[in-house]
Parts: structure tokens; C-alpha cells; sequence
């Protein structure tokens, strides 16, 4: 069964993973992003702190949501992510980093000539984005 990609976030932050309930053994529970235990304005604070650090730019959407960009180094273009932190339970937090399609500084969707242009683009788009988020993990971790 195939689901859109916020069914799939919700399911997981739920804990729900698609066996019924009553259904004999016991499976660990995984999700992607940074799991904390600190208090939410905590975790947002040493998040802007780390962005600071690494000179990325922002934009808050609310206390618990920011859309993140940087420069890539050897272009011009820039590289977006959205940081949204998720109470999983009652004490645990997940921070979720989601990449964010490249988008033009008029805020338009970038158009590619070719087809494979535009693959090569997504998958070194896909790069940097990873490379971000391995730069704030880092920075965190600190």
C-alpha cells in the first residue's frame, strides 16, 4: 500500500506501523530525523544556534517549524530545507528535516531544458541537501 508522504510522517510519528494491533512479536519503533528528550524551546534554541554557526539563513514559520536555506559554496544557487519538530510521545521530541524543491530567488520553481538536466539537477539538489543536514547534525552533536 503506497501513501502520500505526510501519511506516511504522521503514521510514523503516530507509532503506527501498519500490523495489527494483537499481532504476536514486537518491533522496534524508528524515525528519521533527531530524537530529543530536552524540552522543545530547548532543542529550537541550540538549533538556531547551530544554523548561526554554519551561516545558514532562515525563515520562522512558528516557534516549531523554519524553512532553512544556503548558498551553495560554488554556484549561486541556493539549497532548501524545513526544519519541523514533532512531540512523539510525552517526553521525546523528533526534529524532521524535509528537502525542499529548488526554488528561484523570485520564488519560482526552477525549469530545466532537458529531462536529464533536470534529473542530474534533483539528484545533486538531493546531495547538498544531505550535506546540510549532516552540517547541522554535526554542529548539534558539538
Amino acid at each position: 500500500m503506497l501513501l502520500p508522504c505526510t501519511a506516511l510522517r504522521e503514521r510514523a510519528l503516530s507509532g503506527d506501523r501498519g500490523v495489527p494491533k494483537g499481532t504476536p512479536g514486537k518491533r522496534a519503533k524508528w524515525h528519521l530525523g533527531i530524537r530529543s528528550q530536552s524540552k522543545p524551546l530547548d532543542i529550537m534554541s541550540e538549533v538556531f544556534k547551530a544554523m548561526k554557526v554554519l551561516g545558514f539563513e532562515w525563515r520562522v514559520v512558528n516557534p516549531f517549524h523554519v524553512r532553512v536555506r544556503r548558498k551553495n559554496p560554488i554556484g549561486v544557487s541556493y539549497v532548501h530545507m524545513a526544519l519541523q519538530l514533532y512531540q512523539v510521545d510525552y517526553r521525546s521530541h523528533l526534529l524532521d528535516f524535509k528537502i525542499i524543491s529548488n526554488i528561484s530567488t523570485e520564488g519560482q520553481i526552477e525549469k530545466k531544458d532537458s529531462d536529464e538536466v533536470g534529473e542530474q539537477s534533483k539528484v545533486h539538489h538531493a546531495m547538498e541537501f544531505f550535506e546540510m543536514c549532516a552540517a547541522l547534525i554535526t554542529e548539534l552533536a558539538r
